[in-house]
């Protein structure tokens, strides 16, 4: 009697024809093929490194240092919404460029701006978006060091501080503080 059983518990466990069939069915077929693959971690992007740099002067001299933390939150939030890791390359790059204008401006009545850009604060966000994507944490260290040299031998004007809209005046950098390669100019990474 037990062997019985123990039989018709195999059998149930056998795939039969219809079930094979049914597990090809197109409905099936296409929610696995709706199924992402873990993400794949892409290299260091040295051309949007130097779109970073491209953007964060453009935006030093038409905003200021207010502009450029209004850009990275944006870029950020961006990042957020539809991932590419050669958008974060970009995001970082401006960030790790904007960490060297504040430490070498002045950023009197400019807290908020000093405090988001501080060294600490801007690689935190770098590594939590990367090990977020899927990079692990140690490699996200590294990553984020590589990126750190590519930025680490471009030069940048002094920030200047946004105009207030109730003098219309905006603090200008002098010609001795502008450190800036030509805007033009291809960036080195």
């Amino acid at each position: 009697m037990g062997i019985v059983v123990l039989l018709m518990a195999l059998a149930k466990c056998v795939p039969s024809q219809q079930t094979s069939q049914h597990f090809g069915s197109p409905s099936l077929e296409n929610q696995i093929a709706a199924i992402e693959p873990p993400p794949t971690v892409d290299p260091l992007n040295p051309r949007s490194v130097e779109l970073g740099v491209q953007h964060l002067r453009a935006v030093l001299g038409a905003e200021g240092i207010s502009g450029a933390m209004i850009y990275s939150q944006n870029c950020y939030d961006a990042l957020a919404r539809d991932f590419s890791w050669k958008m974060l390359d970009r995001c970082g790059a401006f960030d790790m460029l904007a960490v060297k204008a504040v430490e070498g401006g002045d950023m009197s009545g400019l807290d908020s701006e000093a405090q988001y850009f501080d060294p600490e604060a801007a690689a935190g966000r770098y590594l939590a978006a990367a090990t977020k994507a899927g990079e692990e944490a140690g490699k996200a260290d590294v990553r984020l060091e590589a990126l750190k040299q590519k930025t680490g031998r471009i030069t940048l004007p002094s920030p200047r501080k946004a105009a207030t809209a109730e003098s219309g005046d905006a603090e200008e950098a002098g010609p001795g503080d502008e450190q800036v390669l030509d805007e033009n100019a291809q960036v080195e990474v």
